[in-house]
């Protein structure tokens, strides 16, 4: 059976298979653990989770990936590559640990968690907390990456 929707969410949790398209082109087939979590391009990626996967730029030097000039990951992936675009889900960033100040800039109510909005290295990557602790804007945090299950696409 063929069903078509436009609600992620219904697609996600009613489907043993999704196929993502945009413009007429198919640009993933696959599981909605693997669509979620294995995602071939960063178009499919914010087509699948709320929050919306968090898109950085970064820069290979040293055995690391770069954001500016601060080191967030250890270099995994193809040593020719000199430039990625990292993909990090929402559930991705751990809000201490890191090296690097953030800044909650807003607290959004999800529900059964918090979105936290935080300025980390000159751009707002979004956090997605349970809700055990309570946070406040302007509170300082020092994020970090679950830098094993994150995407890593050619620019």
């Amino acid at each position: 059976m063929l069903y078509v929707t436009h609600d992620q969410t219904e697609a996600l949790s009613m489907a043993d298979q999704i196929a993502v398209m945009h413009q007429g082109e198919m640009l993933q087939i696959g599981s909605p653990e693997n669509m979620y979590s294995l995602t071939k391009s960063p178009l499919v990626a914010r087509q699948i989770g709320q929050p919306l996967i968090n898109l950085l730029f970064v820069h290979r030097l040293n055995g690391g990936w770069y954001v500016g000039d601060q080191c967030i990951v250890k270099a995994v992936g193809s040593a020719e590559a000199k430039h990625r675009l990292l993909g990090v889900r929402t559930e991705q960033i751990i809000l201490d640990g890191g090296r690097h100040r953030g800044t909650i800039t807003r607290v959004e109510d999800s529900g059964l968690a918090w979105i936290l909005y935080v300025e980390w290295l000159g751009q707002i990557v979004r956090a997605l907390v349970d809700k055990t602790k309570s946070w406040n804007v302007g509170q300082v945090v020092y994020p970090d990456i679950d830098k094993d299950d994150c995407n890593y696409w050619a620019e």
